[in-house]
């Protein structure tokens, strides 16, 4: 295990995908155990305990998203990205934005919940801030600075499988967390389902069960699961810049990662980190929700969203059990708010953003942005997307040496470029071609 460098006295939890957090002094606990089995056999107490009937089936859910697409369509648009690996339904993921039917010149967040059925207080988030964001547009400045300058994506039901089957087969604790896949052999069924929160093309082979019957089981491949390809597809289209996926439970707000090659990153993961949890406060009244990195080994998608898209992307462990009482719930559903408008207004006023374009035509180029001291062989670059030739790379305050390249380009080298504190860097690039592509485009 590779530790990240950072300080034992700042309050740190490394999260390890087993269920087992390593505190500072590396003493080992187990976190939620009588949430996370290792397996469907193994026998758990509380066994009877049902769902709260206030949290919404698959249906409701569906028409709580068609109801707000149909009264603010000016801000809210659905689309479907994909469907389900066993019972083909749909998955839907919801734009807001001020021109939400539009490919606009603006960065791209992703929201997600229900990678796991039974973590429904992540739906009840995700609606929520849509309900609440998209309400008061027309009165608040902060929302309409959101929405008019970022494109916001929300997927609501990553499992929709999953989350039915829980429902109406009447499960109780521990209800179910994965989606319904089966898989047999000759002799007899293995088991049921794959963790699609383990299934995400980033380091997949070295995490999560490899037997069906585990609740952690990885799937047959990475990205085997057409909820997953679903999302990793969108987040590709949309070049993400950042986002943040709604789990339970735990107190938690997570980021990647803590137990693989040291991100570079990492500084401004572990910042933002602190700002998000320090604004969301436990159960209990008397402290905030602690932070912890991700295991990198495995392939959950924060970590794909940071080593495939370089995005800055958070895992929230929403409060205190699978299914809350409708007194937690609306305490967890206004802090999440806070903080994930907090978040939301980091992405806008921070680093440095801009447009790579061609010096004689002016078009967009499809560039890599190279920060000096910020790039790995172990993770992606980011680069601009192709469409409006913009980038974006979120940065701690400080001055910074850029390479930028392009394919039948002069590589641009622009030092000492200054981030301020709460308040995003402006560039424009322009790439001159090289004298061969010159010389080419004249036969």
């Amino acid at each position: 295990m590779i530790l990240p460098t950072i300080s034992s006295s700042k309050r740190l939890l490394i999260f390890i995908i087993t269920g087992f957090y390593f505190s500072p002094n590396l003493s080992i606990s187990l976190l939620a155990s009588p949430g996370n089995p290792n397996s469907h056999a193994e026998k758990l107490e509380f066994d009877d305990k049902k769902i709260p009937e206030f949290y919404p089936n698959l249906t409701e859910i569906y028409a709580k998203m068609d109801s707000l697409c149909a009264k603010y369509p000016h801000i809210l648009h659905k689309e479907q990205i994909g469907v389900s690996s066993t019972k083909a339904q749909p998955i839907w993921a919801l734009k807001l934005s001020d021109n939400p039917e539009r490919s606009e010149d603006e960065p791209a967040v992703l929201f997600s919940s229900l990678h796991h059925a039974r973590e429904a207080i992540g739906v009840l988030f995700t609606l929520h801030f849509l309900e609440e964001i998209t309400r008061v547009y027309n009165s608040n400045p902060i929302a309409q600075e959101l929405i008019n300058n970022l494109s916001i994506w929300v997927v609501p039901v990553v499992n929709p499988d999953g989350y039915e089957y829980m429902f109406q087969h009447t499960k109780t604790f521990p209800w179910w967390r994965k989606n319904i896949r089966n898989y047999y052999t000759r002799k007899r069924n293995m088991g049921l389902g794959v963790d699609l929160n383990r299934n995400y093309n980033f380091n997949w082979k070295n995490g999560g069960g490899d037997t069906p019957s585990s609740w952690y089981y990885r799937g047959q491949s990475a990205a085997s699961e057409a909820e997953v390809q679903a999302m990793q597809k969108l987040a590709l289209r949309e070049n993400i810049l950042a986002g943040a996926t709604f789990h339970s439970y735990g107190e938690l707000v997570l980021f990647p990662w803590g137990n693989y090659y040291t991100s570079p990153d990492q500084d401004i993961l572990y910042e933002w980190a602190k700002g998000i949890a320090n604004r969301l406060e436990k159960k209990d009244g008397r402290d905030t929700y602690d932070i912890g990195m991700l295991d990198g080994l495995a392939g959950q998608s924060s970590n794909w969203m940071l080593g495939q898209l370089r995005a800055a992307d958070f895992t929230f462990e929403l409060g205190t059990e699978y299914f809350p009482d409708q007194k937690e719930v609306n305490k967890v559903l206004h802090q999440t708010r806070k903080s994930v408008m907090f978040f939301l207004q980091n992405i806008l006023h921070t680093g440095i953003r801009g447009h790579v374009v061609d010096f004689q035509t002016g078009k967009p180029v499809v560039a890599r942005i190279l920060v000096e001291g910020l790039e790995a062989s172990f993770i992606a670059e980011r680069n601009s997307e192709e469409m409006f030739g913009r980038f974006e790379r979120l940065m701690l305050p400080g001055r910074y040496n850029l390479t930028i390249l392009a394919k039948g380009y002069c590589p641009q080298f622009m030092p000492e470029i200054q981030v301020q504190k709460d308040e995003v860097t402006e560039l424009t690039v322009f790439l001159m071609r090289e004298e061969s592509s010159q010389l080419d485009a004249t036969h």
